[in-house]
């Protein structure tokens, strides 16, 4: 696009330096970015206070490697022959200018807002981008576990990302004919890439006291059948949500669901009937299901509140022993991994200790701040996870479950400085597979 172009999405800027802007207005513009890495001939350069801040020179530096235009705020001092685009805020310009350069992804998209409690607005943005997606409406999510859409993934935290790769990734889901994104952030304060967007729905997420449109029926371990209020005469529906925090999250979000599907065109009715095929919440208990009759959940918990609530709801979809697997944490501190073993020592019948992510610290040293606060025999460290998983799931009877705490949102295993692929659900599927059972492996 031209520079001119671009300007005419910057309210309040003017264009100055040498060559005049009257020939300057015409260049090209082939980019945007914020990073001196990311800058090449014909990129626009947008000098936000943190990069000036921290380089006082990086706008010399970006036209020393061709930036065809610098967009900065009054006062930054730039090359004497650079073409400099004057804005009153250069945050707000950049989202301006990513949208545009993108062509606009977002007006092609319609934009859920997620935003409320923090420990509950994971579940509520995944049940709702599973039900658009059952709908056949093509949705991506996007929040503190990255962007995620069918068959695409980026694990960078929306907080980590500027306007430019926020306004890239919409356009890439527009690309692949997504339709919607649901997007998860803290209201109070919204990532810098979220300047310029616009959503249809905003869906304020709250601590559950209750449920008022969906009764839980019957809980187990490969889903769960609900009541549905509200409707005229009750009736019930089978879904693949398992513990009663993913039906509070599908609970919550059930009128502003109806109201969202009715504005891309879908009654009630066919919301209704996309809860026996939905996804399961990602990191929620979410099952490991081969066909075999212990129930088996991956799930995200990393601190003592999370793992309190998931274990709950394990026990109860439990008729036997409930099994836990988590480790402790070489990013929490002894006091919080204390807390964290305490919490499954006090709800789980037994408790195997193995490696989350140790990286540079001793196993035995985090095996020992896991196991501070316990009274009762210590259980020996597994400091192999994989070798943990085989050991539960070969040691559990039919009615037992085991949970696989900690690893549903980190898929790797980091040991000093070694970094592998490491999934709980691979593991879990590929051994119940080796058990005999079928759908296992990866």
């Amino acid at each position: 696009m031209k520079l001119a172009e671009l300007l005419a999405q910057l309210p309040g800027s003017f264009c100055g330096g040498r060559p005049r802007p009257r020939s300057a207005a015409f260049c090209e513009v082939r980019g945007v970015t914020t990073r001196l890495r990311d800058v090449r001939p014909g990129v626009a350069y947008f000098a936000l206070p943190s990069e000036v801040l921290a380089n006082p020179y990086a706008a010399h530096a970006a036209c020393a490697r061709g930036a065809s235009v610098v967009v900065c705020e009054s006062g930054l001092a730039v090359p004497a022959r650079a073409t400099a685009v004057r804005v009153a805020d250069s945050r707000v310009a950049l989202a301006a200018a990513a949208a545009a350069f993108r062509s606009f992804p977002a007006d092609r998209l319609t934009l859920f807002a997620v935003v409320g409690d923090p420990t509950a607005r994971r579940g509520v943005t995944s049940v709702v981008a599973a039900v658009l997606n059952a709908l056949g409406v093509p949705t991506a999510t996007l929040g503190p576990a990255g962007f995620s859409a069918t068959g695409r993934r980026a694990g960078t935290p929306l907080s980590q990302l500027d306007a430019v790769e926020v306004q890239g990734l919409l356009g890439q889901h527009v690309a692949t004919g997504g339709r919607c994104v649901v997007v998860e952030f803290d209201l109070a304060a919204p990532p810098d890439g979220l300047t310029s967007l616009k959503f249809a729905r905003r869906i304020d997420v709250v601590r559950w006291g209750g449920f008022q449109h969906l009764r839980p029926l019957l809980l187990h371990s490969r889903g769960s059948r609900v009541e549905i209020l509200g409707r005229g005469r009750p009736e019930s529906a089978t879904t693949p949500l398992t513990g009663r925090r993913s039906l509070q999250a599908l609970d919550q979000v059930w009128p502003e669901l109806l109201k969202g599907a009715a504005d891309l065109g879908y009654p009630a009715g066919a919301v209704v009937n996309t809860l026996p095929v939905i996804s399961p919440v990602s990191g929620w208990l979410e099952p490991v299901v081969c066909g075999q009759p212990t129930g088996v959940w991956v799930d995200a918990a990393t601190d003592a509140a999370a793992l309190t609530a998931a274990l709950r709801d394990a026990r109860e979809m439990t008729r036997g022993r409930l099994h836990v697997v988590l480790g402790a944490r070489a990013v929490s501190t002894a006091m919080e991994n204390a807390a964290l073993g305490a919490a499954a020592f006090a709800l789980a019948d037994e408790v195997h200790v193995t490696a989350d992510n140790p990286r540079h610290l001793p196993p035995a040293e985090l095996h020992r701040q896991l196991t501070a606060a316990v009274s009762s025999p210590v259980p020996a460290l597994r400091p192999d996870r994989a070798e943990a998983i085989r050991h539960v799931l070969r040691r559990a009877r039919p009615e037992d479950s085991v949970v696989l705490a900690g690893k549903a949102d980190a898929p790797v295993q980091e040991s000093g400085d070694v970094i592998v692929p490491f999934d709980d659900r691979w593991v879990a599927a590929e051994v119940l597979h080796a058990r005999g059972f079928p759908g296992g492996g990866r």
